[in-house]
This record gives C-alpha cells, sequence and structure tokens, in this order.
C-alpha cells in the first residue's frame, strides 16, 4: 500500500512538471551560409611576373554550426544568446581571385525572439533581432615574401535578425527551420561633403558591410 501511494505521488508530481510551461529552451543548429565582403581601392600587385589588380577581400560561403539558450520572459517573448562558427576561407578578387587561407567567422548575439501562440501549440513562427559581436580568427597564411602571417582574432560590431518556424512534435522537444541575416560594421568609406549655413561643411561616410546570409535548422529542447 505504501509503496502504491509513493507511485501515485511520484507520477502526480510528474505530471504537475510537464503541465507547467517551460522557462529555457537549448538548442544546436546547423546552416548553409552565403557570404559577402568588402571593396576597397584597386591596388596593383606582382604576381609572377604579371601584374594584377585586387579591390575585393571576401570571406568564402559555407556551412556552419551553432548553439543557444533562451529564457522564457513570458508566454511569447524570449531573451536568448546564440553562437555560431562560419567554417570559411578568405580570398581577395580583382582581375583575378586567390585564396588567402582558411579562416572561421565566430557570431556572438544576444537576441530577443517573439514566438507566436502558446507553449502547446505543436507548431510556433518567431522572429528575433539582436547586437553582439562577429569575430574573424583562425587566419594562417603565406605572403608574397614567402613570410608566415597569423593576425590572430579580430572583432567587429554587428547585428543579427532572423525568423523561422518551431515545431515540436513532443512537449519538451521539438525542430526548426530558420533564415537569418548578419550585417557586420568593417569600415567606413568617404561619401562626399555636406553644408550647412549654420554648421559648415563637412565630409559624409559610408558604412561598408560584410553580410552573413544563413539557411538551415536546429533541434530544439524545453526544460
Amino acid at each position: 500500500m505504501r509503496i502504491a501511494l509513493i507511485l501515485i505521488l511520484i507520477l502526480l508530481t510528474a505530471s504537475t512538471a510537464l503541465a507547467q510551461p517551460p522557462k529555457f529552451e537549448l538548442q544546436g543548429s546547423m546552416s548553409y551560409v552565403l557570404a559577402n565582403g568588402v571593396s576597397f581601392p584597386g591596388e596593383e600587385v606582382d604576381i609572377d611576373g604579371v601584374t594584377h589588380i585586387f579591390n575585393k577581400l571576401s570571406p568564402e560561403d559555407g556551412m556552419s554550426f551553432g548553439a543557444g539558450l533562451g529564457v522564457y520572459l513570458n508566454r511569447n517573448l524570449e531573451l536568448a544568446f546564440l553562437w555560431d562558427r562560419h567554417l570559411s576561407e578568405l580570398t581577395v578578387s580583382g582581375t583575378t581571385k586567390m585564396s588567402i587561407g582558411d579562416m572561421n567567422i565566430d557570431n556572438y548575439h544576444g537576441v530577443f525572439i517573439y514566438n507566436w501562440g502558446s507553449y502547446l501549440d505543436p507548431i510556433r513562427p518567431f522572429l528575433y533581432g539582436g547586437l553582439g559581436s562577429t569575430v574573424y580568427n583562425g587566419l594562417s597564411y603565406t605572403d608574397l615574401q614567402g613570410r608566415e602571417r597569423k593576425p590572430g582574432a579580430k572583432g567587429k560590431f554587428s547585428s543579427t535578425w532572423g525568423a523561422g518556424i518551431k515545431y515540436y512534435p513532443a512537449r519538451r522537444f521539438g525542430i526548426q527551420v530558420h533564415f537569418k541575416w548578419t550585417p557586420t560594421y568593417i569600415k567606413s568609406d568617404p561619401g562626399g561633403y555636406w553644408c550647412d549655413p549654420y554648421w559648415g561643411c563637412g565630409t559624409t561616410w559610408n558604412a561598408d558591410y560584410s553580410n552573413q546570409w544563413r539557411f538551415g535548422g536546429a533541434l530544439l529542447a524545453r526544460f
């Protein structure tokens, strides 16, 4: 009799826990990344007696993987930290295209996620945006003079914006498909001049961004 009562108590406790809304959501993701780079004034470089002009530095497209942890502030709003790594290659192009070396691109962002519906719904569309940093690291190459170069990690300010759909075949586990855009500020180029009768004249600047567009999915666990 005592054992039966203990089993009933355990079942009731587990049932109550399952009925509670989730507080956290953990994700592991895989994506394919389309990337572009930035332009710079054309520079002449002599390679094996042939002069080439280079004017663009770009990361290559490739796969990425990542992880994230979200905290539900209420039924719909979620505060999350997202990290992902794009396995890329840095290239320089102009009159020809050359590989400089393999490079990792790590993105670290805090985001607000809005989930439509309730936690009991099997399908939940979502939309998010946030700010953070993009870090370029792991680059190692040999320059034209035969010297080994390791620039080290370089972090740049970036934002990230995404949307997708979550599907929960079980209350605590799910999958999602998503699209994510991450523009990273690299530099500013002179854009011309402006004049004002009071403030006088000054130089205008155009911000130059490197963009990453991700298409992929993730496994989800809620608890």
